[in-house]
């Protein structure tokens, strides 16, 4: 008998486990960036799928590390995931090998992703239906009709703006080219990613030509289409010379550097390891909160001879359940939950709105009572206009220290001709990935 229950009773068990567990009508399975979302948000939107379908819904959120990774699953496991949420190259990629499902358009505006159309800034979609792809028959395709943009930054330097005398000038850093400058040895971080760093070494590699662009449309002798143009064609350059130089110029870069770091500088910057840190935008407000717990102050600079602009996107892959993903897209685009996540992630929402704005005003205006005299007026009517309260107020003021790093969180209008989408680097990869481990591996 004693044999006989122990036979039975993991049985029984089991029966119980299946009869108690929850059972959903619908799961909707999400592949993301680990910390890139407010948890709660999938809570709630359980609640309002619930009770808007009277249907239960379960949602699942999966992890990845690398773009590279995400794309093998997606590769090799078919329609595992009903959504992703690439890097804008690797969205140029999923597009070209056709393992994508476009959102649902009606003209030009989404049928089911209203929100976006509605609350999204104007500067970020304008840029983002710009850029063209081709799938493998060569036609090109619009980034908008399989993706929309989740989290945007740029590229540029967060640096120690105390004690007075550090290290580092805040002039001087508005040009790449001083981070080669043997008096910056060993006082900043370089990424160590090849796209990351890729760019700026084509700007080292071709800062005279940089240069003159700058100048001429400075001089009103071309326009902003043109400067930007232009920019973006130089550091989107390949070819084998290109390749070439850009390998000696990392080399030089490393040697003059702290050292190389994926994640580890935005705490070295804030202990003061360093004084100067090669980061995405999202990580030197991250960064700058952390110094200021250590009594330090940093601020951040997007040099003038051009920098990165970058995405995130929620695409759909084939097999996905695309009203379902395009339903859950749309209410991450509503403004009050877009605030939610920038304030939880720590990067910029590419949704503008009422609600974002009152976020934004809220962490870094400087303002009380009225007095703006010693304050800086920081014009965010670029980003925000025609997503808000006609009597919304978009300037903001701010002081010096505040300046800086509401910088990284939205560029100033006057940067944004500059700032350049890198491409895929598509048949040119495996060479620049060999110049790569070339550069890692030197000493």
């Amino acid at each position: 008998m004693k044999k006989t229950k122990l036979v039975w009773l993991p049985l029984v068990i089991g029966l119980l486990l299946v009869g108690c567990a929850k059972r959903y009508d619908k799961t909707l399975k999400v592949y993301s960036w680990q910390d890139y979302i407010d948890q709660t948000i999938l809570q709630d939107f359980e609640k309002y799928y619930k009770a808007k379908h009277g249907l239960s819904l379960k949602v699942e959120y999966v992890t990845f590390e690398t773009n590279e990774e995400m794309g093998r699953v997606v590769e090799e496991e078919g329609a595992k995931y009903d959504l992703l949420c690439p890097s804008d190259y690797y969205i140029q990629r999923l597009i070209a090998k056709d393992l994508l499902i476009p959102f649902d358009f009606e003209g030009e505006t989404h049928t089911i992703v209203e929100n976006y159309d509605t609350y999204a800034s104007d500067y970020i979609k304008d840029l983002f239906s710009s850029q063209e792809t081709p799938d493998k028959e060569g036609t090109l395709h619009s980034w908008v009709e399989y993706a929309v943009p989740y989290m945007w930054g740029t590229m540029g330097i967060a640096y120690n703006t105390s004690p007075k005398n550090a290290n580092v000038k805040a002039e001087e850093l508005t040009d790449w080219n001083t981070l080669w400058d043997s008096k910056y040895e060993h006082t900043f971080t370089m990424k160590n990613s090849v796209r990351d760093s890729y760019f700026i070494a084509l700007v080292n590699v071709y800062h005279q030509e940089l240069e003159d662009l700058a100048e001429q449309y400075e001089n009103e002798e071309i326009d902003e289409v043109t400067y930007n143009t232009a920019v973006t064609a130089i550091l989107n350059r390949t070819d084998s010379a290109s390749v070439t130089s850009v390998k000696d110029s990392l080399i030089a870069l490393k040697r003059n550097s702290y050292g190389m770091e994926v994640d580890s500088g935005k705490n070295d910057i804030a202990d003061g390891n360093i004084d100067a840190y090669i980061c995405w935008s999202g990580d030197a407000v991250y960064a700058a909160e952390l110094a200021a717990e250590n009594n330090r102050t940093l601020s951040y600079v997007i040099p003038e001879l051009g920098s990165n602009i970058w995405f995130d996107g929620w695409v759909m892959p084939k097999g996905s359940q695309t009203e379902l993903a395009q339903e859950f897209v749309n209410y991450l685009n509503k403004p009050e939950i877009a605030a939610r996540n920038m304030n939880e992630v720590g990067y910029t929402t590419a949704v503008a709105g009422d609600a974002v704005l009152e976020q934004v005003i809220d962490w870094y205006s400087c303002e009380e009572d009225g007095n703006v005299e010693d304050l800086i007026p920081f014009d965010l009517s670029w980003f925000f206009e025609g997503t808000v309260e006609e009597e919304a107020e978009t300037v903001i003021y701010v002081d010096e220290d505040t300046f800086g790093i509401l910088k990284a969180q939205y560029p100033e209008y006057t940067d944004l001709a500059r700032l350049t989408i890198m491409k895929d680097f598509a048949d040119k990869n495996s060479s620049i990935i060999d110049m790569w481990s070339v550069v890692v591996s030197t000493k």
